[in-house]
């Protein structure tokens, strides 16, 4: 198996469970790249095993959790303090992304589990079997026996080991997002972490700490005999529900150490985390523009007052808010060869971002006065008319469009002759790049393709069409002939 617990020869059931103690996790095959992939989990190699490494079973859980739903034939009644999924499952899960082709460029945890939801989210679509734990991939935690029937030939009932009435009620129906994905749970079991066995849930364990604090403010200022009439699992749904609404948003998720975690769960509870200086270095990492602009090793407060500087540029008089730092980061998306150059790299990183913000300035007033087809209301859609903008988003984020841009990208990428990038532009049928091509377009948000078609290859046109002419009127060469050069493709 590509993730792995440890193998005990001759120890089984209640008692290997006890054994693996922490339940450090060995990844092998493919599943192995998650040690270069993302540095901070600290994976430690094997000794004399190559491709082999191990992890921290926190850091496992919060990351793949995330790309795994539950299949319909689990009871969604499962109590969570009595299971978990086993991490066969969540290799299985991590190798098919990887498959599939994920990016796994050394990244943070945060940027990394971002990475697999989308792509996790794009192969459920085509094939849900990788990401469906089955009844087979739940591990079972050591319980203590059932409790004896209280009438003589009454059923028996299964008691859960935790100290919380709460956490043994809680099912694991409750720990699913809107959209059937263990999100919420993956966050979870750091905070409940360990909880494998009858000592790790005794009286303030990780269990406990889930619901208990939760509760108390829940149930704040009813009398003792009210709270004692609320069944558990009521304020364990509404513990859930609540837990869900606050959790963090993708680009301020990161993993903590359990202890960290649980301090972060219970002020969690006034509501969902927002942009501060102590978290806007996780947030910067999600944004590639202004991570290359500000830098991961700037101080937080002066990550936030440069968040503050680009957004007011960019966006106009709005808030420093999250939602306002994603925004920002798609209209200066066209800077990142620009910020990538010697010069700009060679800057520290407060003339970095006056650099990024003089010349977006200069990109946007030249975009401003390229040839239009609209009105003047059409500046949002890069000199498209504003009523197409709809069908502008869906056109530039279709499979098509994004494979056609790909393609041309690699010819860039590979040197490629601009003879032959101008024929791929062609022969795409795309209008938005032919646009670039014929002076239509200078630059398009989000597409920094456009702009590079316009600046490097607009010039190459009158000759290529030259060259192509001459192709078509000259004789096709011999068989063995050496190529008229330069050669259009399309004579080749």
């Amino acid at each position: 198996m590509p993730l792995t617990f440890d193998t005990i020869p001759g120890v089984a059931g209640a008692a290997l469970v006890a054994a693996r103690a922490a339940h450090d996790v060995t990844a092998t095959g493919p599943s192995a790249v998650l040690a270069t992939m993302i540095p901070e989990f600290a994976a430690i190699p094997t000794a004399g095993v190559p491709n082999s490494f191990r992890f921290r079973f926190p850091c496992i859980a919060w990351l793949l959790l995330a790309i795994v739903k539950l299949d319909a034939t689990i009871n969604r009644g499962t109590l969570i303090v009595a299971i978990m999924i086993h991490v066969n499952r969540l290799g299985v899960a991590l190798e098919d992304c990887i498959a599939g082709g994920l990016n796994v460029g050394p990244c943070s945890a945060s940027v990394a589990r971002k990475r697999l939801r989308r792509k996790a989210a794009e192969l459920f679509a085509v094939n849900p079997g990788p990401y469906l734990a089955l009844a087979a991939d739940l591990y079972q935690m050591v319980m203590p026996p059932p409790a004896p029937p209280p009438v003589a030939g009454a059923a028996v009932v299964a008691v859960a080991a935790a100290n919380s009435p709460t956490a043994a009620a809680a099912t694991v129906g409750l720990a699913q997002n809107a959209d059937g994905w263990l999100l919420p749970l993956a966050d979870a079991e750091v905070v409940m972490f360990p909880r494998f066995t009858l000592g790790d849930r005794v009286a303030g364990s990780g269990c406990d700490f889930f619901y208990e604090p939760w509760v108390v403010s829940l149930t704040a200022g009813l009398a003792a005999p009210m709270v004692n009439a609320i069944p558990p699992l009521d304020l364990a749904t509404q513990i859930w529900k609540r837990y869900k609404a606050h959790l963090a948003d993708e680009m301020l998720a990161t993993i903590m150490d359990p202890i960290e975690a649980r301090i972060a769960h219970v002020a969690a509870y006034a509501g969902p985390v927002a942009l501060n200086a102590s978290n806007a270095a996780v947030a910067l990492q999600h944004n590639p523009v202004l991570l290359q602009t500000i830098t991961i090793d700037t101080p937080g407060p002066e990550i936030l007052r440069m968040f503050g500087t680009i957004i007011q540029a960019v966006l106009g008089n709005v808030p420093t808010v999250l939602a306002n730092v994603g925004l920002a980061e798609t209209h200066v998306t066209i800077m990142l060869d620009r910020m990538l150059r010697p010069d700009a790299i060679a800057l520290v990183p407060n003339d970095r971002v006056n650099l990024l913000v003089s010349e977006h300035k200069t990109a946007e007033d030249r975009r401003a006065g390229a040839p239009r087809d609209g009105d003047t209301s059409e500046k949002a859609s890069g000199g498209y008319a504003r009523v197409y903008d709809q069908s502008l988003n869906v056109k530039l984020h279709s499979a098509a469009f994004l494979a056609d841009a790909a393609a041309i990208q690699a010819h860039f990428t590979n040197g490629s002759h601009p003879y032959v990038i101008i024929f791929e532009i062609f022969n795409s049928c795309e209008i938005i790049f032919w646009h670039a091509l014929l002076e239509r377009k200078n630059v398009l948000p989000g597409v920094p393709l456009v702009e590079r078609i316009a600046t490097e290859l607009r010039s190459f046109g009158p000759t290529y069409l030259g060259d192509a002419a001459m192709q078509a009127i000259l004789p096709r060469l011999p068989p063995g002939a050496p190529p008229r050069n330069p050669q259009t493709p399309a004579f080749a």
